[in-house]
């Protein structure tokens, strides 16, 4: 398994809300099975920890060393406490940034965005992220694997208020539509 990590001050996918900046984190990652044909280089979340109920900002960078093509898709799958959450599939194509479009031939960088809701019910701890990119036959191309924090709302760091922590009570169980799955963060 090929491990690869990156320095925590890189901040290239800024998110702008209208009072705050929020930089993203670098996080390192490693390949699973070693299926990497994307060249991952880089992956940048926002916001560092993951909020509960919150947007995940997944910025990711690499050099092909295939030809991607319109019908790749990338499948997120997230598992915290041996709990898998509602996963996610994104168009590779639809998601690529600075107005690139497919195909992009082998040996040239992309990057590309998607954006995961965390889903409100999500339980504190640190959650597994893998995300699978398959080509347009369905032949897995790319399998990388980070780690993400998850917490809480009031947990969560506020840019220049102090940092107060509450012990957490037990959440009522919700089932959103489309969650209905066993054994998910419900």
């Amino acid at each position: 398994m090929h491990f690869s990590a990156f320095p925590a001050i890189l901040s290239l996918l800024v998110v702008v809300s209208v009072t705050t900046i929020i930089t993203a984190t670098t996080v390192p990652f490693c390949v699973c099975h070693d299926q990497d044909a994307l060249g991952v280089d880089r992956i940048d979340l926002t916001p560092i920890p993951a909020i509960a109920g919150q947007p995940l900002n997944i910025f990711v960078e690499g050099m092909t060393e295939i030809t991607i093509e319109q019908g790749f898709r990338v499948h997120l799958s997230i598992k915290l406490k041996n709990l898998p959450a509602p996963s996610m599939n994104y168009d590779l194509c639809a998601s690529l940034i600075d107005e690139v479009h497919c195909p992009i031939p082998a040996g040239n960088t992309s990057q590309a965005r998607f954006v995961y809701d965390v889903p409100r019910v999500s339980p504190p701890g640190r959650a597994t992220t893998t995300v699978t990119t398959f080509d347009k036959s369905g032949k897995e191309v790319s399998c990388i694997m980070s780690q993400v924090d998850v917490v809480r709302p009031s947990a969560a760091v506020v840019p220049g208020a102090r940092l107060v922590t509450k012990p957490l009570r037990a959440q009522p169980s919700e089932k959103n539509e489309g969650e209905d799955e066993p054994n998910m963060w419900t």
